[in-house]
């Protein structure tokens, strides 16, 4: 039986003004190799995807429903989750999937790739993004390293595109954000290196002819606010 994958773009498209960018996670169809070991699963909880890095549910899927508003389409996000020594035991194994993945995925998007592996960030790892065009999602999340740190292995500028996501200070979990931050409505704690980050990755965007894309996201679990968080962010970056 093939799985249905949720996509509201199309919907959301006709709410904002055309110059407006959106961006998209792919589907968990797609990105997940087993399964969670929770209820709401039903039958599939703990067993493995046979979708997994499916090019063909990607395209007629997902890919075929965005297509009424494909000028309108920043980046799509494969996040993949942290694997476990069970489903990968060595990140070339990884890598190598995901490099058979996107020679059949069809061409013509912007695809990032965003992984929670910290000890996957290796020269093959980037070398194969670079192959497809596909570009690396530097992310601030509980298991790994900061986008600064990414930076150094990685640095800015070499993609053809620019995503970064600022979840989570490195070494916090989401209940732990929640449970300080909550209900979000101002900045409770300021994370320099998340900042510095994001200007660098601003400042990058700004240089040779502007045909860089970038897209920059930052969650409230970050700070506290991430309105007041990007506010901040771009009153220094005008100031620089």
């Amino acid at each position: 039986m093939r799985p249905t994958t949720r996509c509201r773009g199309s919907a959301s498209a006709a709410q904002v003004p055309r110059e407006f960018v959106f961006s998209f996670k792919v589907p968990d169809e797609i990105t997940i190799r087993t399964f969670p070991q929770v209820a709401s699963l039903g039958p599939r909880a703990g067993k493995g995807n046979d979708f997994f890095l499916s090019a063909e549910l990607l395209e007629v899927g997902f890919l075929s429903r965005l297509e009424p508003m494909r000028d309108q389409v920043g980046a799509l996000i494969f996040e993949f989750s942290h694997f476990q020594p069970g489903e990968y035991e060595h990140g070339r194994d990884f890598v190598a999937d995901l490099d058979a993945f996107f020679t059949k995925a069809p061409k013509g998007w912007r695809y990032a790739v965003e992984i929670r592996n910290a000890n996957w960030l290796h020269p093959d790892y980037f070398a194969m993004l670079a192959t497809h065009g596909v570009a690396h999602v530097y992310n601030q999340w509980t298991r790994m390293p900061t986008v600064l740190e990414q930076l150094e292995h990685h640095p800015p500028g070499s993609d053809p595109f620019t995503v970064a996501r600022f979840l989570l200070t490195p070494g916090r979990s989401h209940e732990w954000s929640r449970d300080q931050f909550e209900p979000f409505h101002q900045l409770r704690e300021i994370d320099p290196e998340a900042r510095e980050a994001m200007q660098l990755l601003i400042e990058a965007g700004k240089t040779g002819d502007g045909s860089r894309p970038s897209y920059l996201y930052v969650g409230n679990e970050l700070e506290g606010n991430a309105l007041h968080t990007v506010a901040d962010v771009l009153e220094q970056a005008r100031e620089v």
